[in-house]
């Protein structure tokens, strides 16, 4: 074999390892919206695989840090964020890539969550594949939440609160005890996996713990 194929191996090889290694790289698009919402508004989401973080604070506004991700930029830019926003609603859709036709193409394709809303909102509808989910200082009348597979959290929500888990971890903390005047109900629906209550009291530091495995 002569130089000149020698070198055109060379050549063929170092582009074939680079586009392989390019293939394997994580593309991302962030996307960020703020809308307003009346403090006892209703929120809902219905997300794709990923992760979902909801954070209640004081505002009257919702806040969305979405990062998308996805191996190529077809993929990439075929997932969709839809907001129909209104004073007292914010609904959010998100449509995943659509489905590869063979069995070992490009599957990717996710979105990551961080949303602040009104803490007194209410969470009329959450929905998640796949993935972990954070719901996180809620005093609104109610959440809803669904997930399929995976990590579902929820911390200091005093609200009413309706969690389906279809396979995995469910997980709901309070680090005080407050006084209410009419007591909030926690219904979990779930299948496989393990459910725990933990009740931290922020003076006697004494804890109740409930676990349950789920069949």
């Amino acid at each position: 074999m002569n130089k000149i194929a020698l070198a055109g191996l060379a050549v063929f090889g170092g582009l074939f390892f680079a586009n392989g290694v390019a293939a394997g790289e994580v593309l991302q698009d962030v996307v960020e919206r703020r809308f307003p919402l009346d403090p006892t508004g209703t929120f809902s989401l219905r997300a794709i695989d990923g992760t979902v973080e909801i954070f209640g604070t004081d505002s009257r506004e919702v806040k969305i840090v979405a990062i998308k991700k996805a191996f190529s930029p077809e993929r990439l830019n075929a997932i969709a964020i839809r907001v129909d926003a209104r004073h007292d609603a914010v609904n959010i859709e998100t449509t995943p890539p659509p489905a590869p036709r063979h069995h070992f193409s490009d599957r990717s394709g996710t979105v990551e969550y961080t949303i602040n809303i009104p803490q007194t909102a209410r969470i009329a509808r959450l929905e998640l594949p796949n993935g972990e989910l954070l719901i996180d200082g809620m005093r609104g009348a109610s959440i809803a939440a669904n997930l399929g597979s995976g990590q579902l959290v929820t911390h200091n929500c005093f609200c009413d609160q309706t969690i389906h888990v279809n396979q995995g971890g469910l997980n709901v903390f309070f680090d005080w005890m407050e006084k209410r005047t009419r007591p909030f109900r926690y219904t979990p629906l779930r299948r496989r996996g393990t459910s725990r209550a933990t009740l931290v009291r922020w003076k006697l530091a004494s804890a109740v713990m409930f676990q349950k495995s789920m069949k």
